[in-house]
């Protein structure tokens, strides 16, 4: 007879998930300069995934990876130069930086718009080239069979 799978003792459970905490909470912390450029710069990706509808939530990925690769250069910067939070608080304060991060943002947006309609075209004009590939083959086997194999049979 087959043994029931044992439940993990509640205790461990509860250890994990403060040590966990603790972990999490100990790199907020150290690394706060970081967590605060990016909580702000990333905001266009909490809105993405916040307003789509979809299910399967693909707005929030073509949104998130043109806005990180906006926030990179930023975070280069911060880890290269000062990394205090009066470092981070200047670069979000900075017209220049916040364009840039939001403006790539943007171009997430853009893509996720213009991109679906544009495959959709795409793969339109595909099956009508291979439609007429289809009707092309289908008129050489009638010339070579005889017009007896392009009729159906009742």
């Amino acid at each position: 007879m087959a043994k029931k799978p044992q439940a993990p003792a509640k205790g461990k459970s509860t250890f994990t998930r403060i040590l966990l905490l603790s972990l999490a909470l100990a790199f907020v912390l150290m690394f706060l300069p970081t967590v605060l450029f990016v909580a702000v710069g990333m905001l266009p990706t909490v809105a993405a995934y916040i307003v789509d509808r979809n299910p399967d939530k693909y707005e929030w990925i073509c949104v998130g990876g043109l806005n990180f690769a906006g926030c990179v250069p930023f975070l280069l910067r911060l880890w290269s130069g000062r990394h205090t939070v009066d470092a981070a608080a200047a670069m979000l304060t900075d017209v220049f930086t916040l364009m840039a991060v939001f403006g790539a943002a943007g171009l997430g947006w853009l893509l996720f718009m213009a991109l679906p309609p544009m495959v959709g075209v795409f793969m339109q004009m595909k099956a009508q080239r291979r439609v007429a590939n289809l009707k092309a083959t289908q008129q050489r086997l009638i010339q070579t069979w005889g017009p007896e194999v392009g009729k159906t049979k009742p």
